[in-house]
């Protein structure tokens, strides 16, 4: 606006000028006339030689374009005229063109008209002066633009300095992160602005800290023991609800041990109580140490339980590490040993009551461990036979260049929202081989285990994005694994691919584990910040199974928290309704929406409802949909088309039975 302010001015001054020269032009033609006409008229004007010699002396001063004069007889008697143009640009002449009219005066001998004379000023001089005067005038009205511009600069500078530490706290605000902006400014209504943003802010901090506290208390009262900080047995039937739910999808089972402190009796009557609680509290840090997959929940006073998904190998080797942990803590001070254990591998489908009634079986029979004592679901025999050669075999015949897609189905798992509408489909990979699915996780620890699982999880993506190029009308979730944040590398390739392929893909969120959160917390917060970057929504899933801390959310630009399954999928909904409703309150107090998954029955999702729940998956809400087998019975039938997500998954229309 400045550089127009100037620009017209410098051309109204520029067409003031011209209009000013004008007028001078005409005023000056017009007096040279009078005066040349009176000279002549004095003198003799038939001699024409003495009129050429006024005339003259007059036009040689280049001041005139032409002075002419002609007789009563219309003869032309003079005609003096000037060629010369003046020294200006062209478009200047002809853009500020000057007009110098022709001034005229009657030439007589008393009262006889003897002809008359014409006069017109030269424009040449003046518009030379016009161009000179508009680059004086150009040259001042640019330094006074520049001058202008710098002062302007350096206003808005203040004021714009303050309000971009405003948008920049605001934004902080949305990634969760609750700072003070301690920079300041003379303007009284900025100022009052910025302290009135910094209160907000540290209100709405201090709200968070406290409802983290309080959760956090409120998670350690009921989930964790208070001796040793392990899950208690309450958060152990949870957690195993999940892990079964899991382990179904992902063809896997589970690993379960019970390891008692046979001799805490006697260390309570012969030593003390407190000596007792150092017992127990020995054995809690021992079994935390054993494996990290496993996890630790003391189920009684001298009672605890070992659980997770391991591979049979990993379910050997756990093995092998308890009993040479426990041999190696055997002492005479205990009477009755440190402390005996009994492992077995649970099928998914196998009762609680069931599980517990085997291992108190076993923990009775007269042997202080029983190695191996698993009971293995038939299904899943043939495959735990495979060694590591067909392993390797097996894992080769997956990378192979062409083999992967024929041994990878994608499965796709609608969220909804309260509306029964969807937000989104989970992408799932399940391995077939030979008509015969494998366990997922036997296949990732393999891979690990023979160093092929970066290939692995490269293929698995590029699979995943291949396929959903044939997806739209909606948003599918991709999972991100460890292996990708542990390796930069892979998650590049992924972020490159995610660029390459943008227009190509549906909308796109990804799920992040809470515990990859909190195990690789620079590699998540670089990865989340990149996918923001590309306007991919985040989830992190399995929230709240870490029972200690929830402030790993803070400070990260995160769109959905999935609740860990067992505060959803435990047969008790009702006695975790005040926990469910503290985390939704936690996390809608920061814009976080608050989702649930493996739901399977309706009367969980209405009460889910009234805690404000923002989201539900599960079978209760629709079956997962093989996207892999129905693609290839339309590519059977030639009828390659986009698959739209709400008709693919709910074929009968786009609201979901999610009441």
């Amino acid at each position: 606006m400045t550089f127009f302010a100037f620009a017209a001015s410098l051309l109204n001054s520029t067409y003031a000028m011209r209009d000013y020269l004008d007028q001078q032009l005409a005023s000056h033609a017009r007096d040279a006339a009078h005066n040349l006409g009176l000279a002549i008229s004095a003198s003799d004007a038939n001699d024409l030689v003495l009129v050429h010699t006024l005339a003259s002396s007059l036009f040689d001063s280049g001041y005139y374009q032409q002075i002419r004069f002609i007789n009563n007889e219309q003869q032309e008697l003079l005609n003096l005229q000037h060629q010369q143009q003046a020294d200006v640009p062209l478009w200047f002449a002809n853009r500020f063109a000057l007009n110098a009219p022709l001034m005229q005066s009657e030439i007589g001998d008393g009262w006889i008209n003897l002809g008359q004379l014409t006069v017109q000023s030269h424009t040449g001089l003046a518009q030379q002066a016009l161009w000179q005067q508009t680059k004086s005038n150009a040259l001042s009205a640019l330094l006074l633009f520049l001058l202008a511009a710098l002062s302007i600069h350096f206003i808005l500078r203040a004021l714009l300095k303050p309000l971009y530490h405003i948008a920049e706290q605001a934004k902080a605000v949305t990634r969760k992160e609750f700072r003070q902006n301690e920079h300041r400014t003379n303007t009284r209504e900025l100022r009052t602005v910025m302290s009135a943003l910094n209160v907000m802010v540290r209100n709405i901090g201090q709200v968070f800290n406290e409802q983290n506290q309080q959760a956090e208390l409120l998670l350690q009262e009921a989930y964790l023991d208070p001796l040793t900080a392990v899950p208690n047995r309450r958060a152990m039937q949870q957690r195993l609800a999940a892990l079964r739910d899991d382990a179904r999808q992902a063809h896997n089972d589970l690993y379960v041990a019970m390891i008692t402190l046979n001799s805490l009796s006697q260390v309570n009557t012969e030593l003390g109580f407190n000596s007792g609680d150092d017992y127990v509290k020995q054995a809690a840090q021992l079994l935390q140490q054993l494996h990290p997959q496993l996890e630790t929940y003391r189920v009684s006073g001298s009672e605890f339980i070992l659980l997770g998904t391991l591979t049979k190998q990993q379910a050997t080797d756990a093995d092998l590490q308890l009993q040479q942990l426990l041999q190696n803590h055997d002492s005479a001070r205990y009477d009755n040993g440190f402390a005996s254990a009994v492992s077995l591998l649970v099928a998914p489908d196998e009762a609680f009551d069931k599980m517990m009634a085997r291992l108190d079986s076993l923990q009775t029979q007269d042997t202080l461990f029983m190695l191996n004592s698993w009971h293995i679901d038939a299904k899943t025999t043939e495959v735990a036979a495979i060694g590591r050669e067909q392993w390797q075999a097996l894992l080769q015949r997956l990378l192979s260049s062409g083999q992967t897609s024929k041994h990878i189905q994608l499965l796709l798992l609608p969220v909804v929202d309260n509306n029964g509408q969807l937000l989104y489909a989970e992408a799932l990979l399940r391995f077939v081989v030979d008509q015969q699915q494998l366990s997922t996780l036997e296949v990732l620890a393999m891979a690990q285990k023979l160093g092929l699982a970066d290939e692995l999880e490269r293929q698995m993506l590029q699979f995943s994005l291949d396929n959903l190029r044939q997806l739209q009308g909606g948003a599918v979730a991709l999972n991100i694994s460890s292996a990708v944040l542990q390796s930069s590398v892979l998650s590049n390739w992924l972020l490159q691919q995610l660029d390459q392929q943008a227009d190509q893909l549906p909308a796109l969120l990804v799920e992040i584990a809470e515990s990859s959160l909190l195990q690789l917390p620079e590699q998540c917060a670089r990865l989340i910040t990149e996918l923001k970057k590309r306007n991919i929504s985040v989830v992190i899933e399995r929230f709240g199974a870490n029972l200690t801390s929830l402030r790993h959310i803070q400070n990260l630009d995160i769109d959905y928290v999935k609740l860990d399954a067992s505060f959803s999928a435990a047969p008790d909904l009702d006695n975790n309704r005040f926990v469910i409703s503290t985390l939704t309150q936690i996390c809608h107090s920061v814009g976080i929406k608050v989702l649930t998954t493996h739901l399977e029955s309706k009367n969980f999702i209405n009460k889910l409802k009234l805690l404000n729940i923002d989201g539900f998956q599960g079978f209760a809400v629709n079956e997962i949909t093989n996207f892999t087998l129905l693609s290839k019975k339309e590519d059977a039938s030639k009828n390659k088309i986009p698959y739209t997500l709400t008709q693919l998954l709910n074929p009968n229309g786009d609201t979901y039975d999610a009441s």
